[in-house]
């Protein structure tokens, strides 16, 4: 099948994108078979179904190009895979500074590939993913004070991420989407358009942790996308859940009880019911959630 890349935009032949990679695969239980429950809330709809998958090895999103997916993703997840490996099977928790911003480049990635297990809910348009696929992290050389490329990609404009530790086992796997169109009141944001989500909302557990992701394309909520103040005292505050992007230098080792399956679901509930308040109408919310 021929279609235009989700990164780089050109019009090739896709192949299907792992949405659990073959290295997170090889730690969690990859074969345990996933159910894909879909909702879909707003103006005059709502729709709730399943689908059924027979393992995460069947779940692939076809949306990348071969070079896209084979060199430029992979060098993302290689990169990652070094220090995250030791994160999910618990056996570390530390994350240095540019750790952090590598998770969140992997974040940024996963998020694109995981609003398109369902296109009609994706936040991030095209320019939006090219502009992410055009992006790289540099570093500065100590001694020769010389620029270079060090790696493929960088968060995404406005991501925020956070982490947390979970208490299931290495068989867990689950993933929340939520794709919002919300009708905002501050000035310089565009008039929303129907059926066309301008939110999201993205997490992922996996072994030992948790991670979300949260942003917006309105301009308004770019440099100001934290979760309600309410949640933040509740899971944050309380629970050890720590934001690793953008980075702070407040950054430390979780603490706090891990997250259940229930506070997991709380979390997100509750973020997004909080979304639509203050300055930000709620239009619709449609979202999906893959789970073994």
């Amino acid at each position: 099948m021929k279609a235009n890349c989700a990164l780089c935009g050109e019009y090739r032949t896709m192949t299907g994108e792992h949405l659990i990679a073959k290295w997170i695969g090889k730690i969690i239980n990859y074969d345990n078979p996933i159910t894909i429950s879909t909702f879909s809330l707003g103006e005059e709809f709502e729709r709730t179904y399943d689908t059924h998958f027979g393992g995460h090895k069947e779940l692939k999103v076809p949306v990348l190009c071969e070079p896209c997916n084979s060199e430029w993703s992979s060098k993302i997840q290689n990169d990652n895979s070094k220090f995250l490996k030791h994160i999910i099977t618990g056996e570390s928790w530390r994350l240095s500074s540019p750790e952090r911003e590598r998770l969140a480049t992997w974040m940024s990635l996963f998020t694109i590939i995981r609003q398109l297990v369902r296109p009609e809910l994706a936040a991030l348009d095209k320019n939006v993913r090219l502009e992410f696929f055009n992006s790289t992290t540099k570093i500065r050389n100590s001694r020769s004070k010389k620029i270079k490329t060090l790696l493929n990609g960088y968060p995404l404009p406005g991501i925020n991420v956070w982490i947390g530790k979970f208490d299931g086992n290495l068989k867990n796997f689950c993933s929340h989407y939520r794709g919002a169109n919300l009708l905002s009141l501050m000035k310089g944001d565009p008039a929303p358009i129907d059926n066309q989500m301008n939110t999201y909302f993205a997490g992922v557990v996996m072994g030992n942790i948790f991670l979300l992701a949260f942003g917006s394309t309105l301009p308004s909520m770019k440099n100001m996308c934290h979760l309600p103040i309410q949640t933040v005292n509740t899971y944050l505050n309380n629970r050890g859940m720590q934001q690793i992007w953008p980075s702070y230098s407040a950054y430390k080792e979780f603490a706090g009880t891990p997250f259940s399956d229930k506070d997991f679901e709380l979390l997100i509930g509750e973020a997004m019911q909080q979304m639509g308040l203050g300055f930000w109408g709620l239009r619709r919310l449609s979202g999906d959630k893959v789970s073994t």
